[in-house]
């Protein structure tokens, strides 16, 4: 286990965890896990829920976005969880057991990203080999120039099944925005669908970040 700029392919055959980055910050760790995934696998790369005042920048961060970011890989958590009260704790508790559900998935699943999504909208995921499953993150990184912002993909679904579309995971605060039908009680697409015409995500502050789940049905 080491830190970013000393991960090679070399090193890929003599440990089973590699470190992206000393950075625990979910807002820049979104960008190195990206690009760190295109050669390392999932399961390799170390992904650590951060405790909420960050060290290495100073900023404080949201629970449930530290968490989204640390989902789609070696997740472990960097925090003294003795200095969490028990409804944090709790939140903790609920974040690792989701992880937990979809290890199998990050495991054997195939890395997605969404490409063109509005600056300040972070969309990916991991599908089931199978194509029977589908956990996206939408993370808010900055603010978007529209308001609302366009729809988003959710790629690599098995364009001719039908699947059921709901947020598991995270609240939007929905800022000036009234509550989207789909993301309250979930909507029904097709693979094709969701790879193409997508949906429109909830609007979210700075730094937030939603789960989706699509099962196919």
């Amino acid at each position: 286990m080491s830190g970013g700029a000393r991960v090679d392919l070399g090193i890929l055959s003599l440990t089973d965890r590699i470190w992206t980055s000393d950075c625990l910050d979910p807002t820049e760790r979104l960008g190195n896990q990206r690009y760190t995934g295109l050669v390392v696998p999932p399961e390799m790369m170390g992904m650590h829920l951060t405790s909420p005042h960050v060290h290495s920048t100073h900023r404080t961060v949201d629970l449930d976005f530290a968490a989204a970011v640390a989902l789609f890989g070696h997740v472990g958590i960097e925090w003294d969880l003795t200095t969490a009260d028990a409804a944090t704790l709790a939140r903790v508790s609920a974040a690792v057991s989701f992880a937990k559900s979809v290890r199998e998935l990050v495991a054997s699943g195939r890395t997605v990203n969404a490409d063109g999504t509005e600056p300040g909208v972070d969309v990916r995921g991991m599908v089931a080999a199978d194509g029977a499953r589908g956990v996206y993150t939408i993370a808010q990184t900055a603010s978007t120039a529209a308001l609302p912002p366009g729809r988003v993909r959710l790629p690599g679904l098995d364009p001719d099944r039908t699947y059921r579309v709901r947020i598991v995971g995270g609240a939007p605060e929905l800022p000036g925005q009234s509550p989207l039908e789909w993301a309250e009680h979930g909507i029904t697409l097709t693979g094709r669908m969701a790879g193409t015409a997508g949906l429109r995500p909830p609007v979210q502050y700075p730094e937030r970040a939603v789960v989706v789940t699509a099962d196919a049905v």
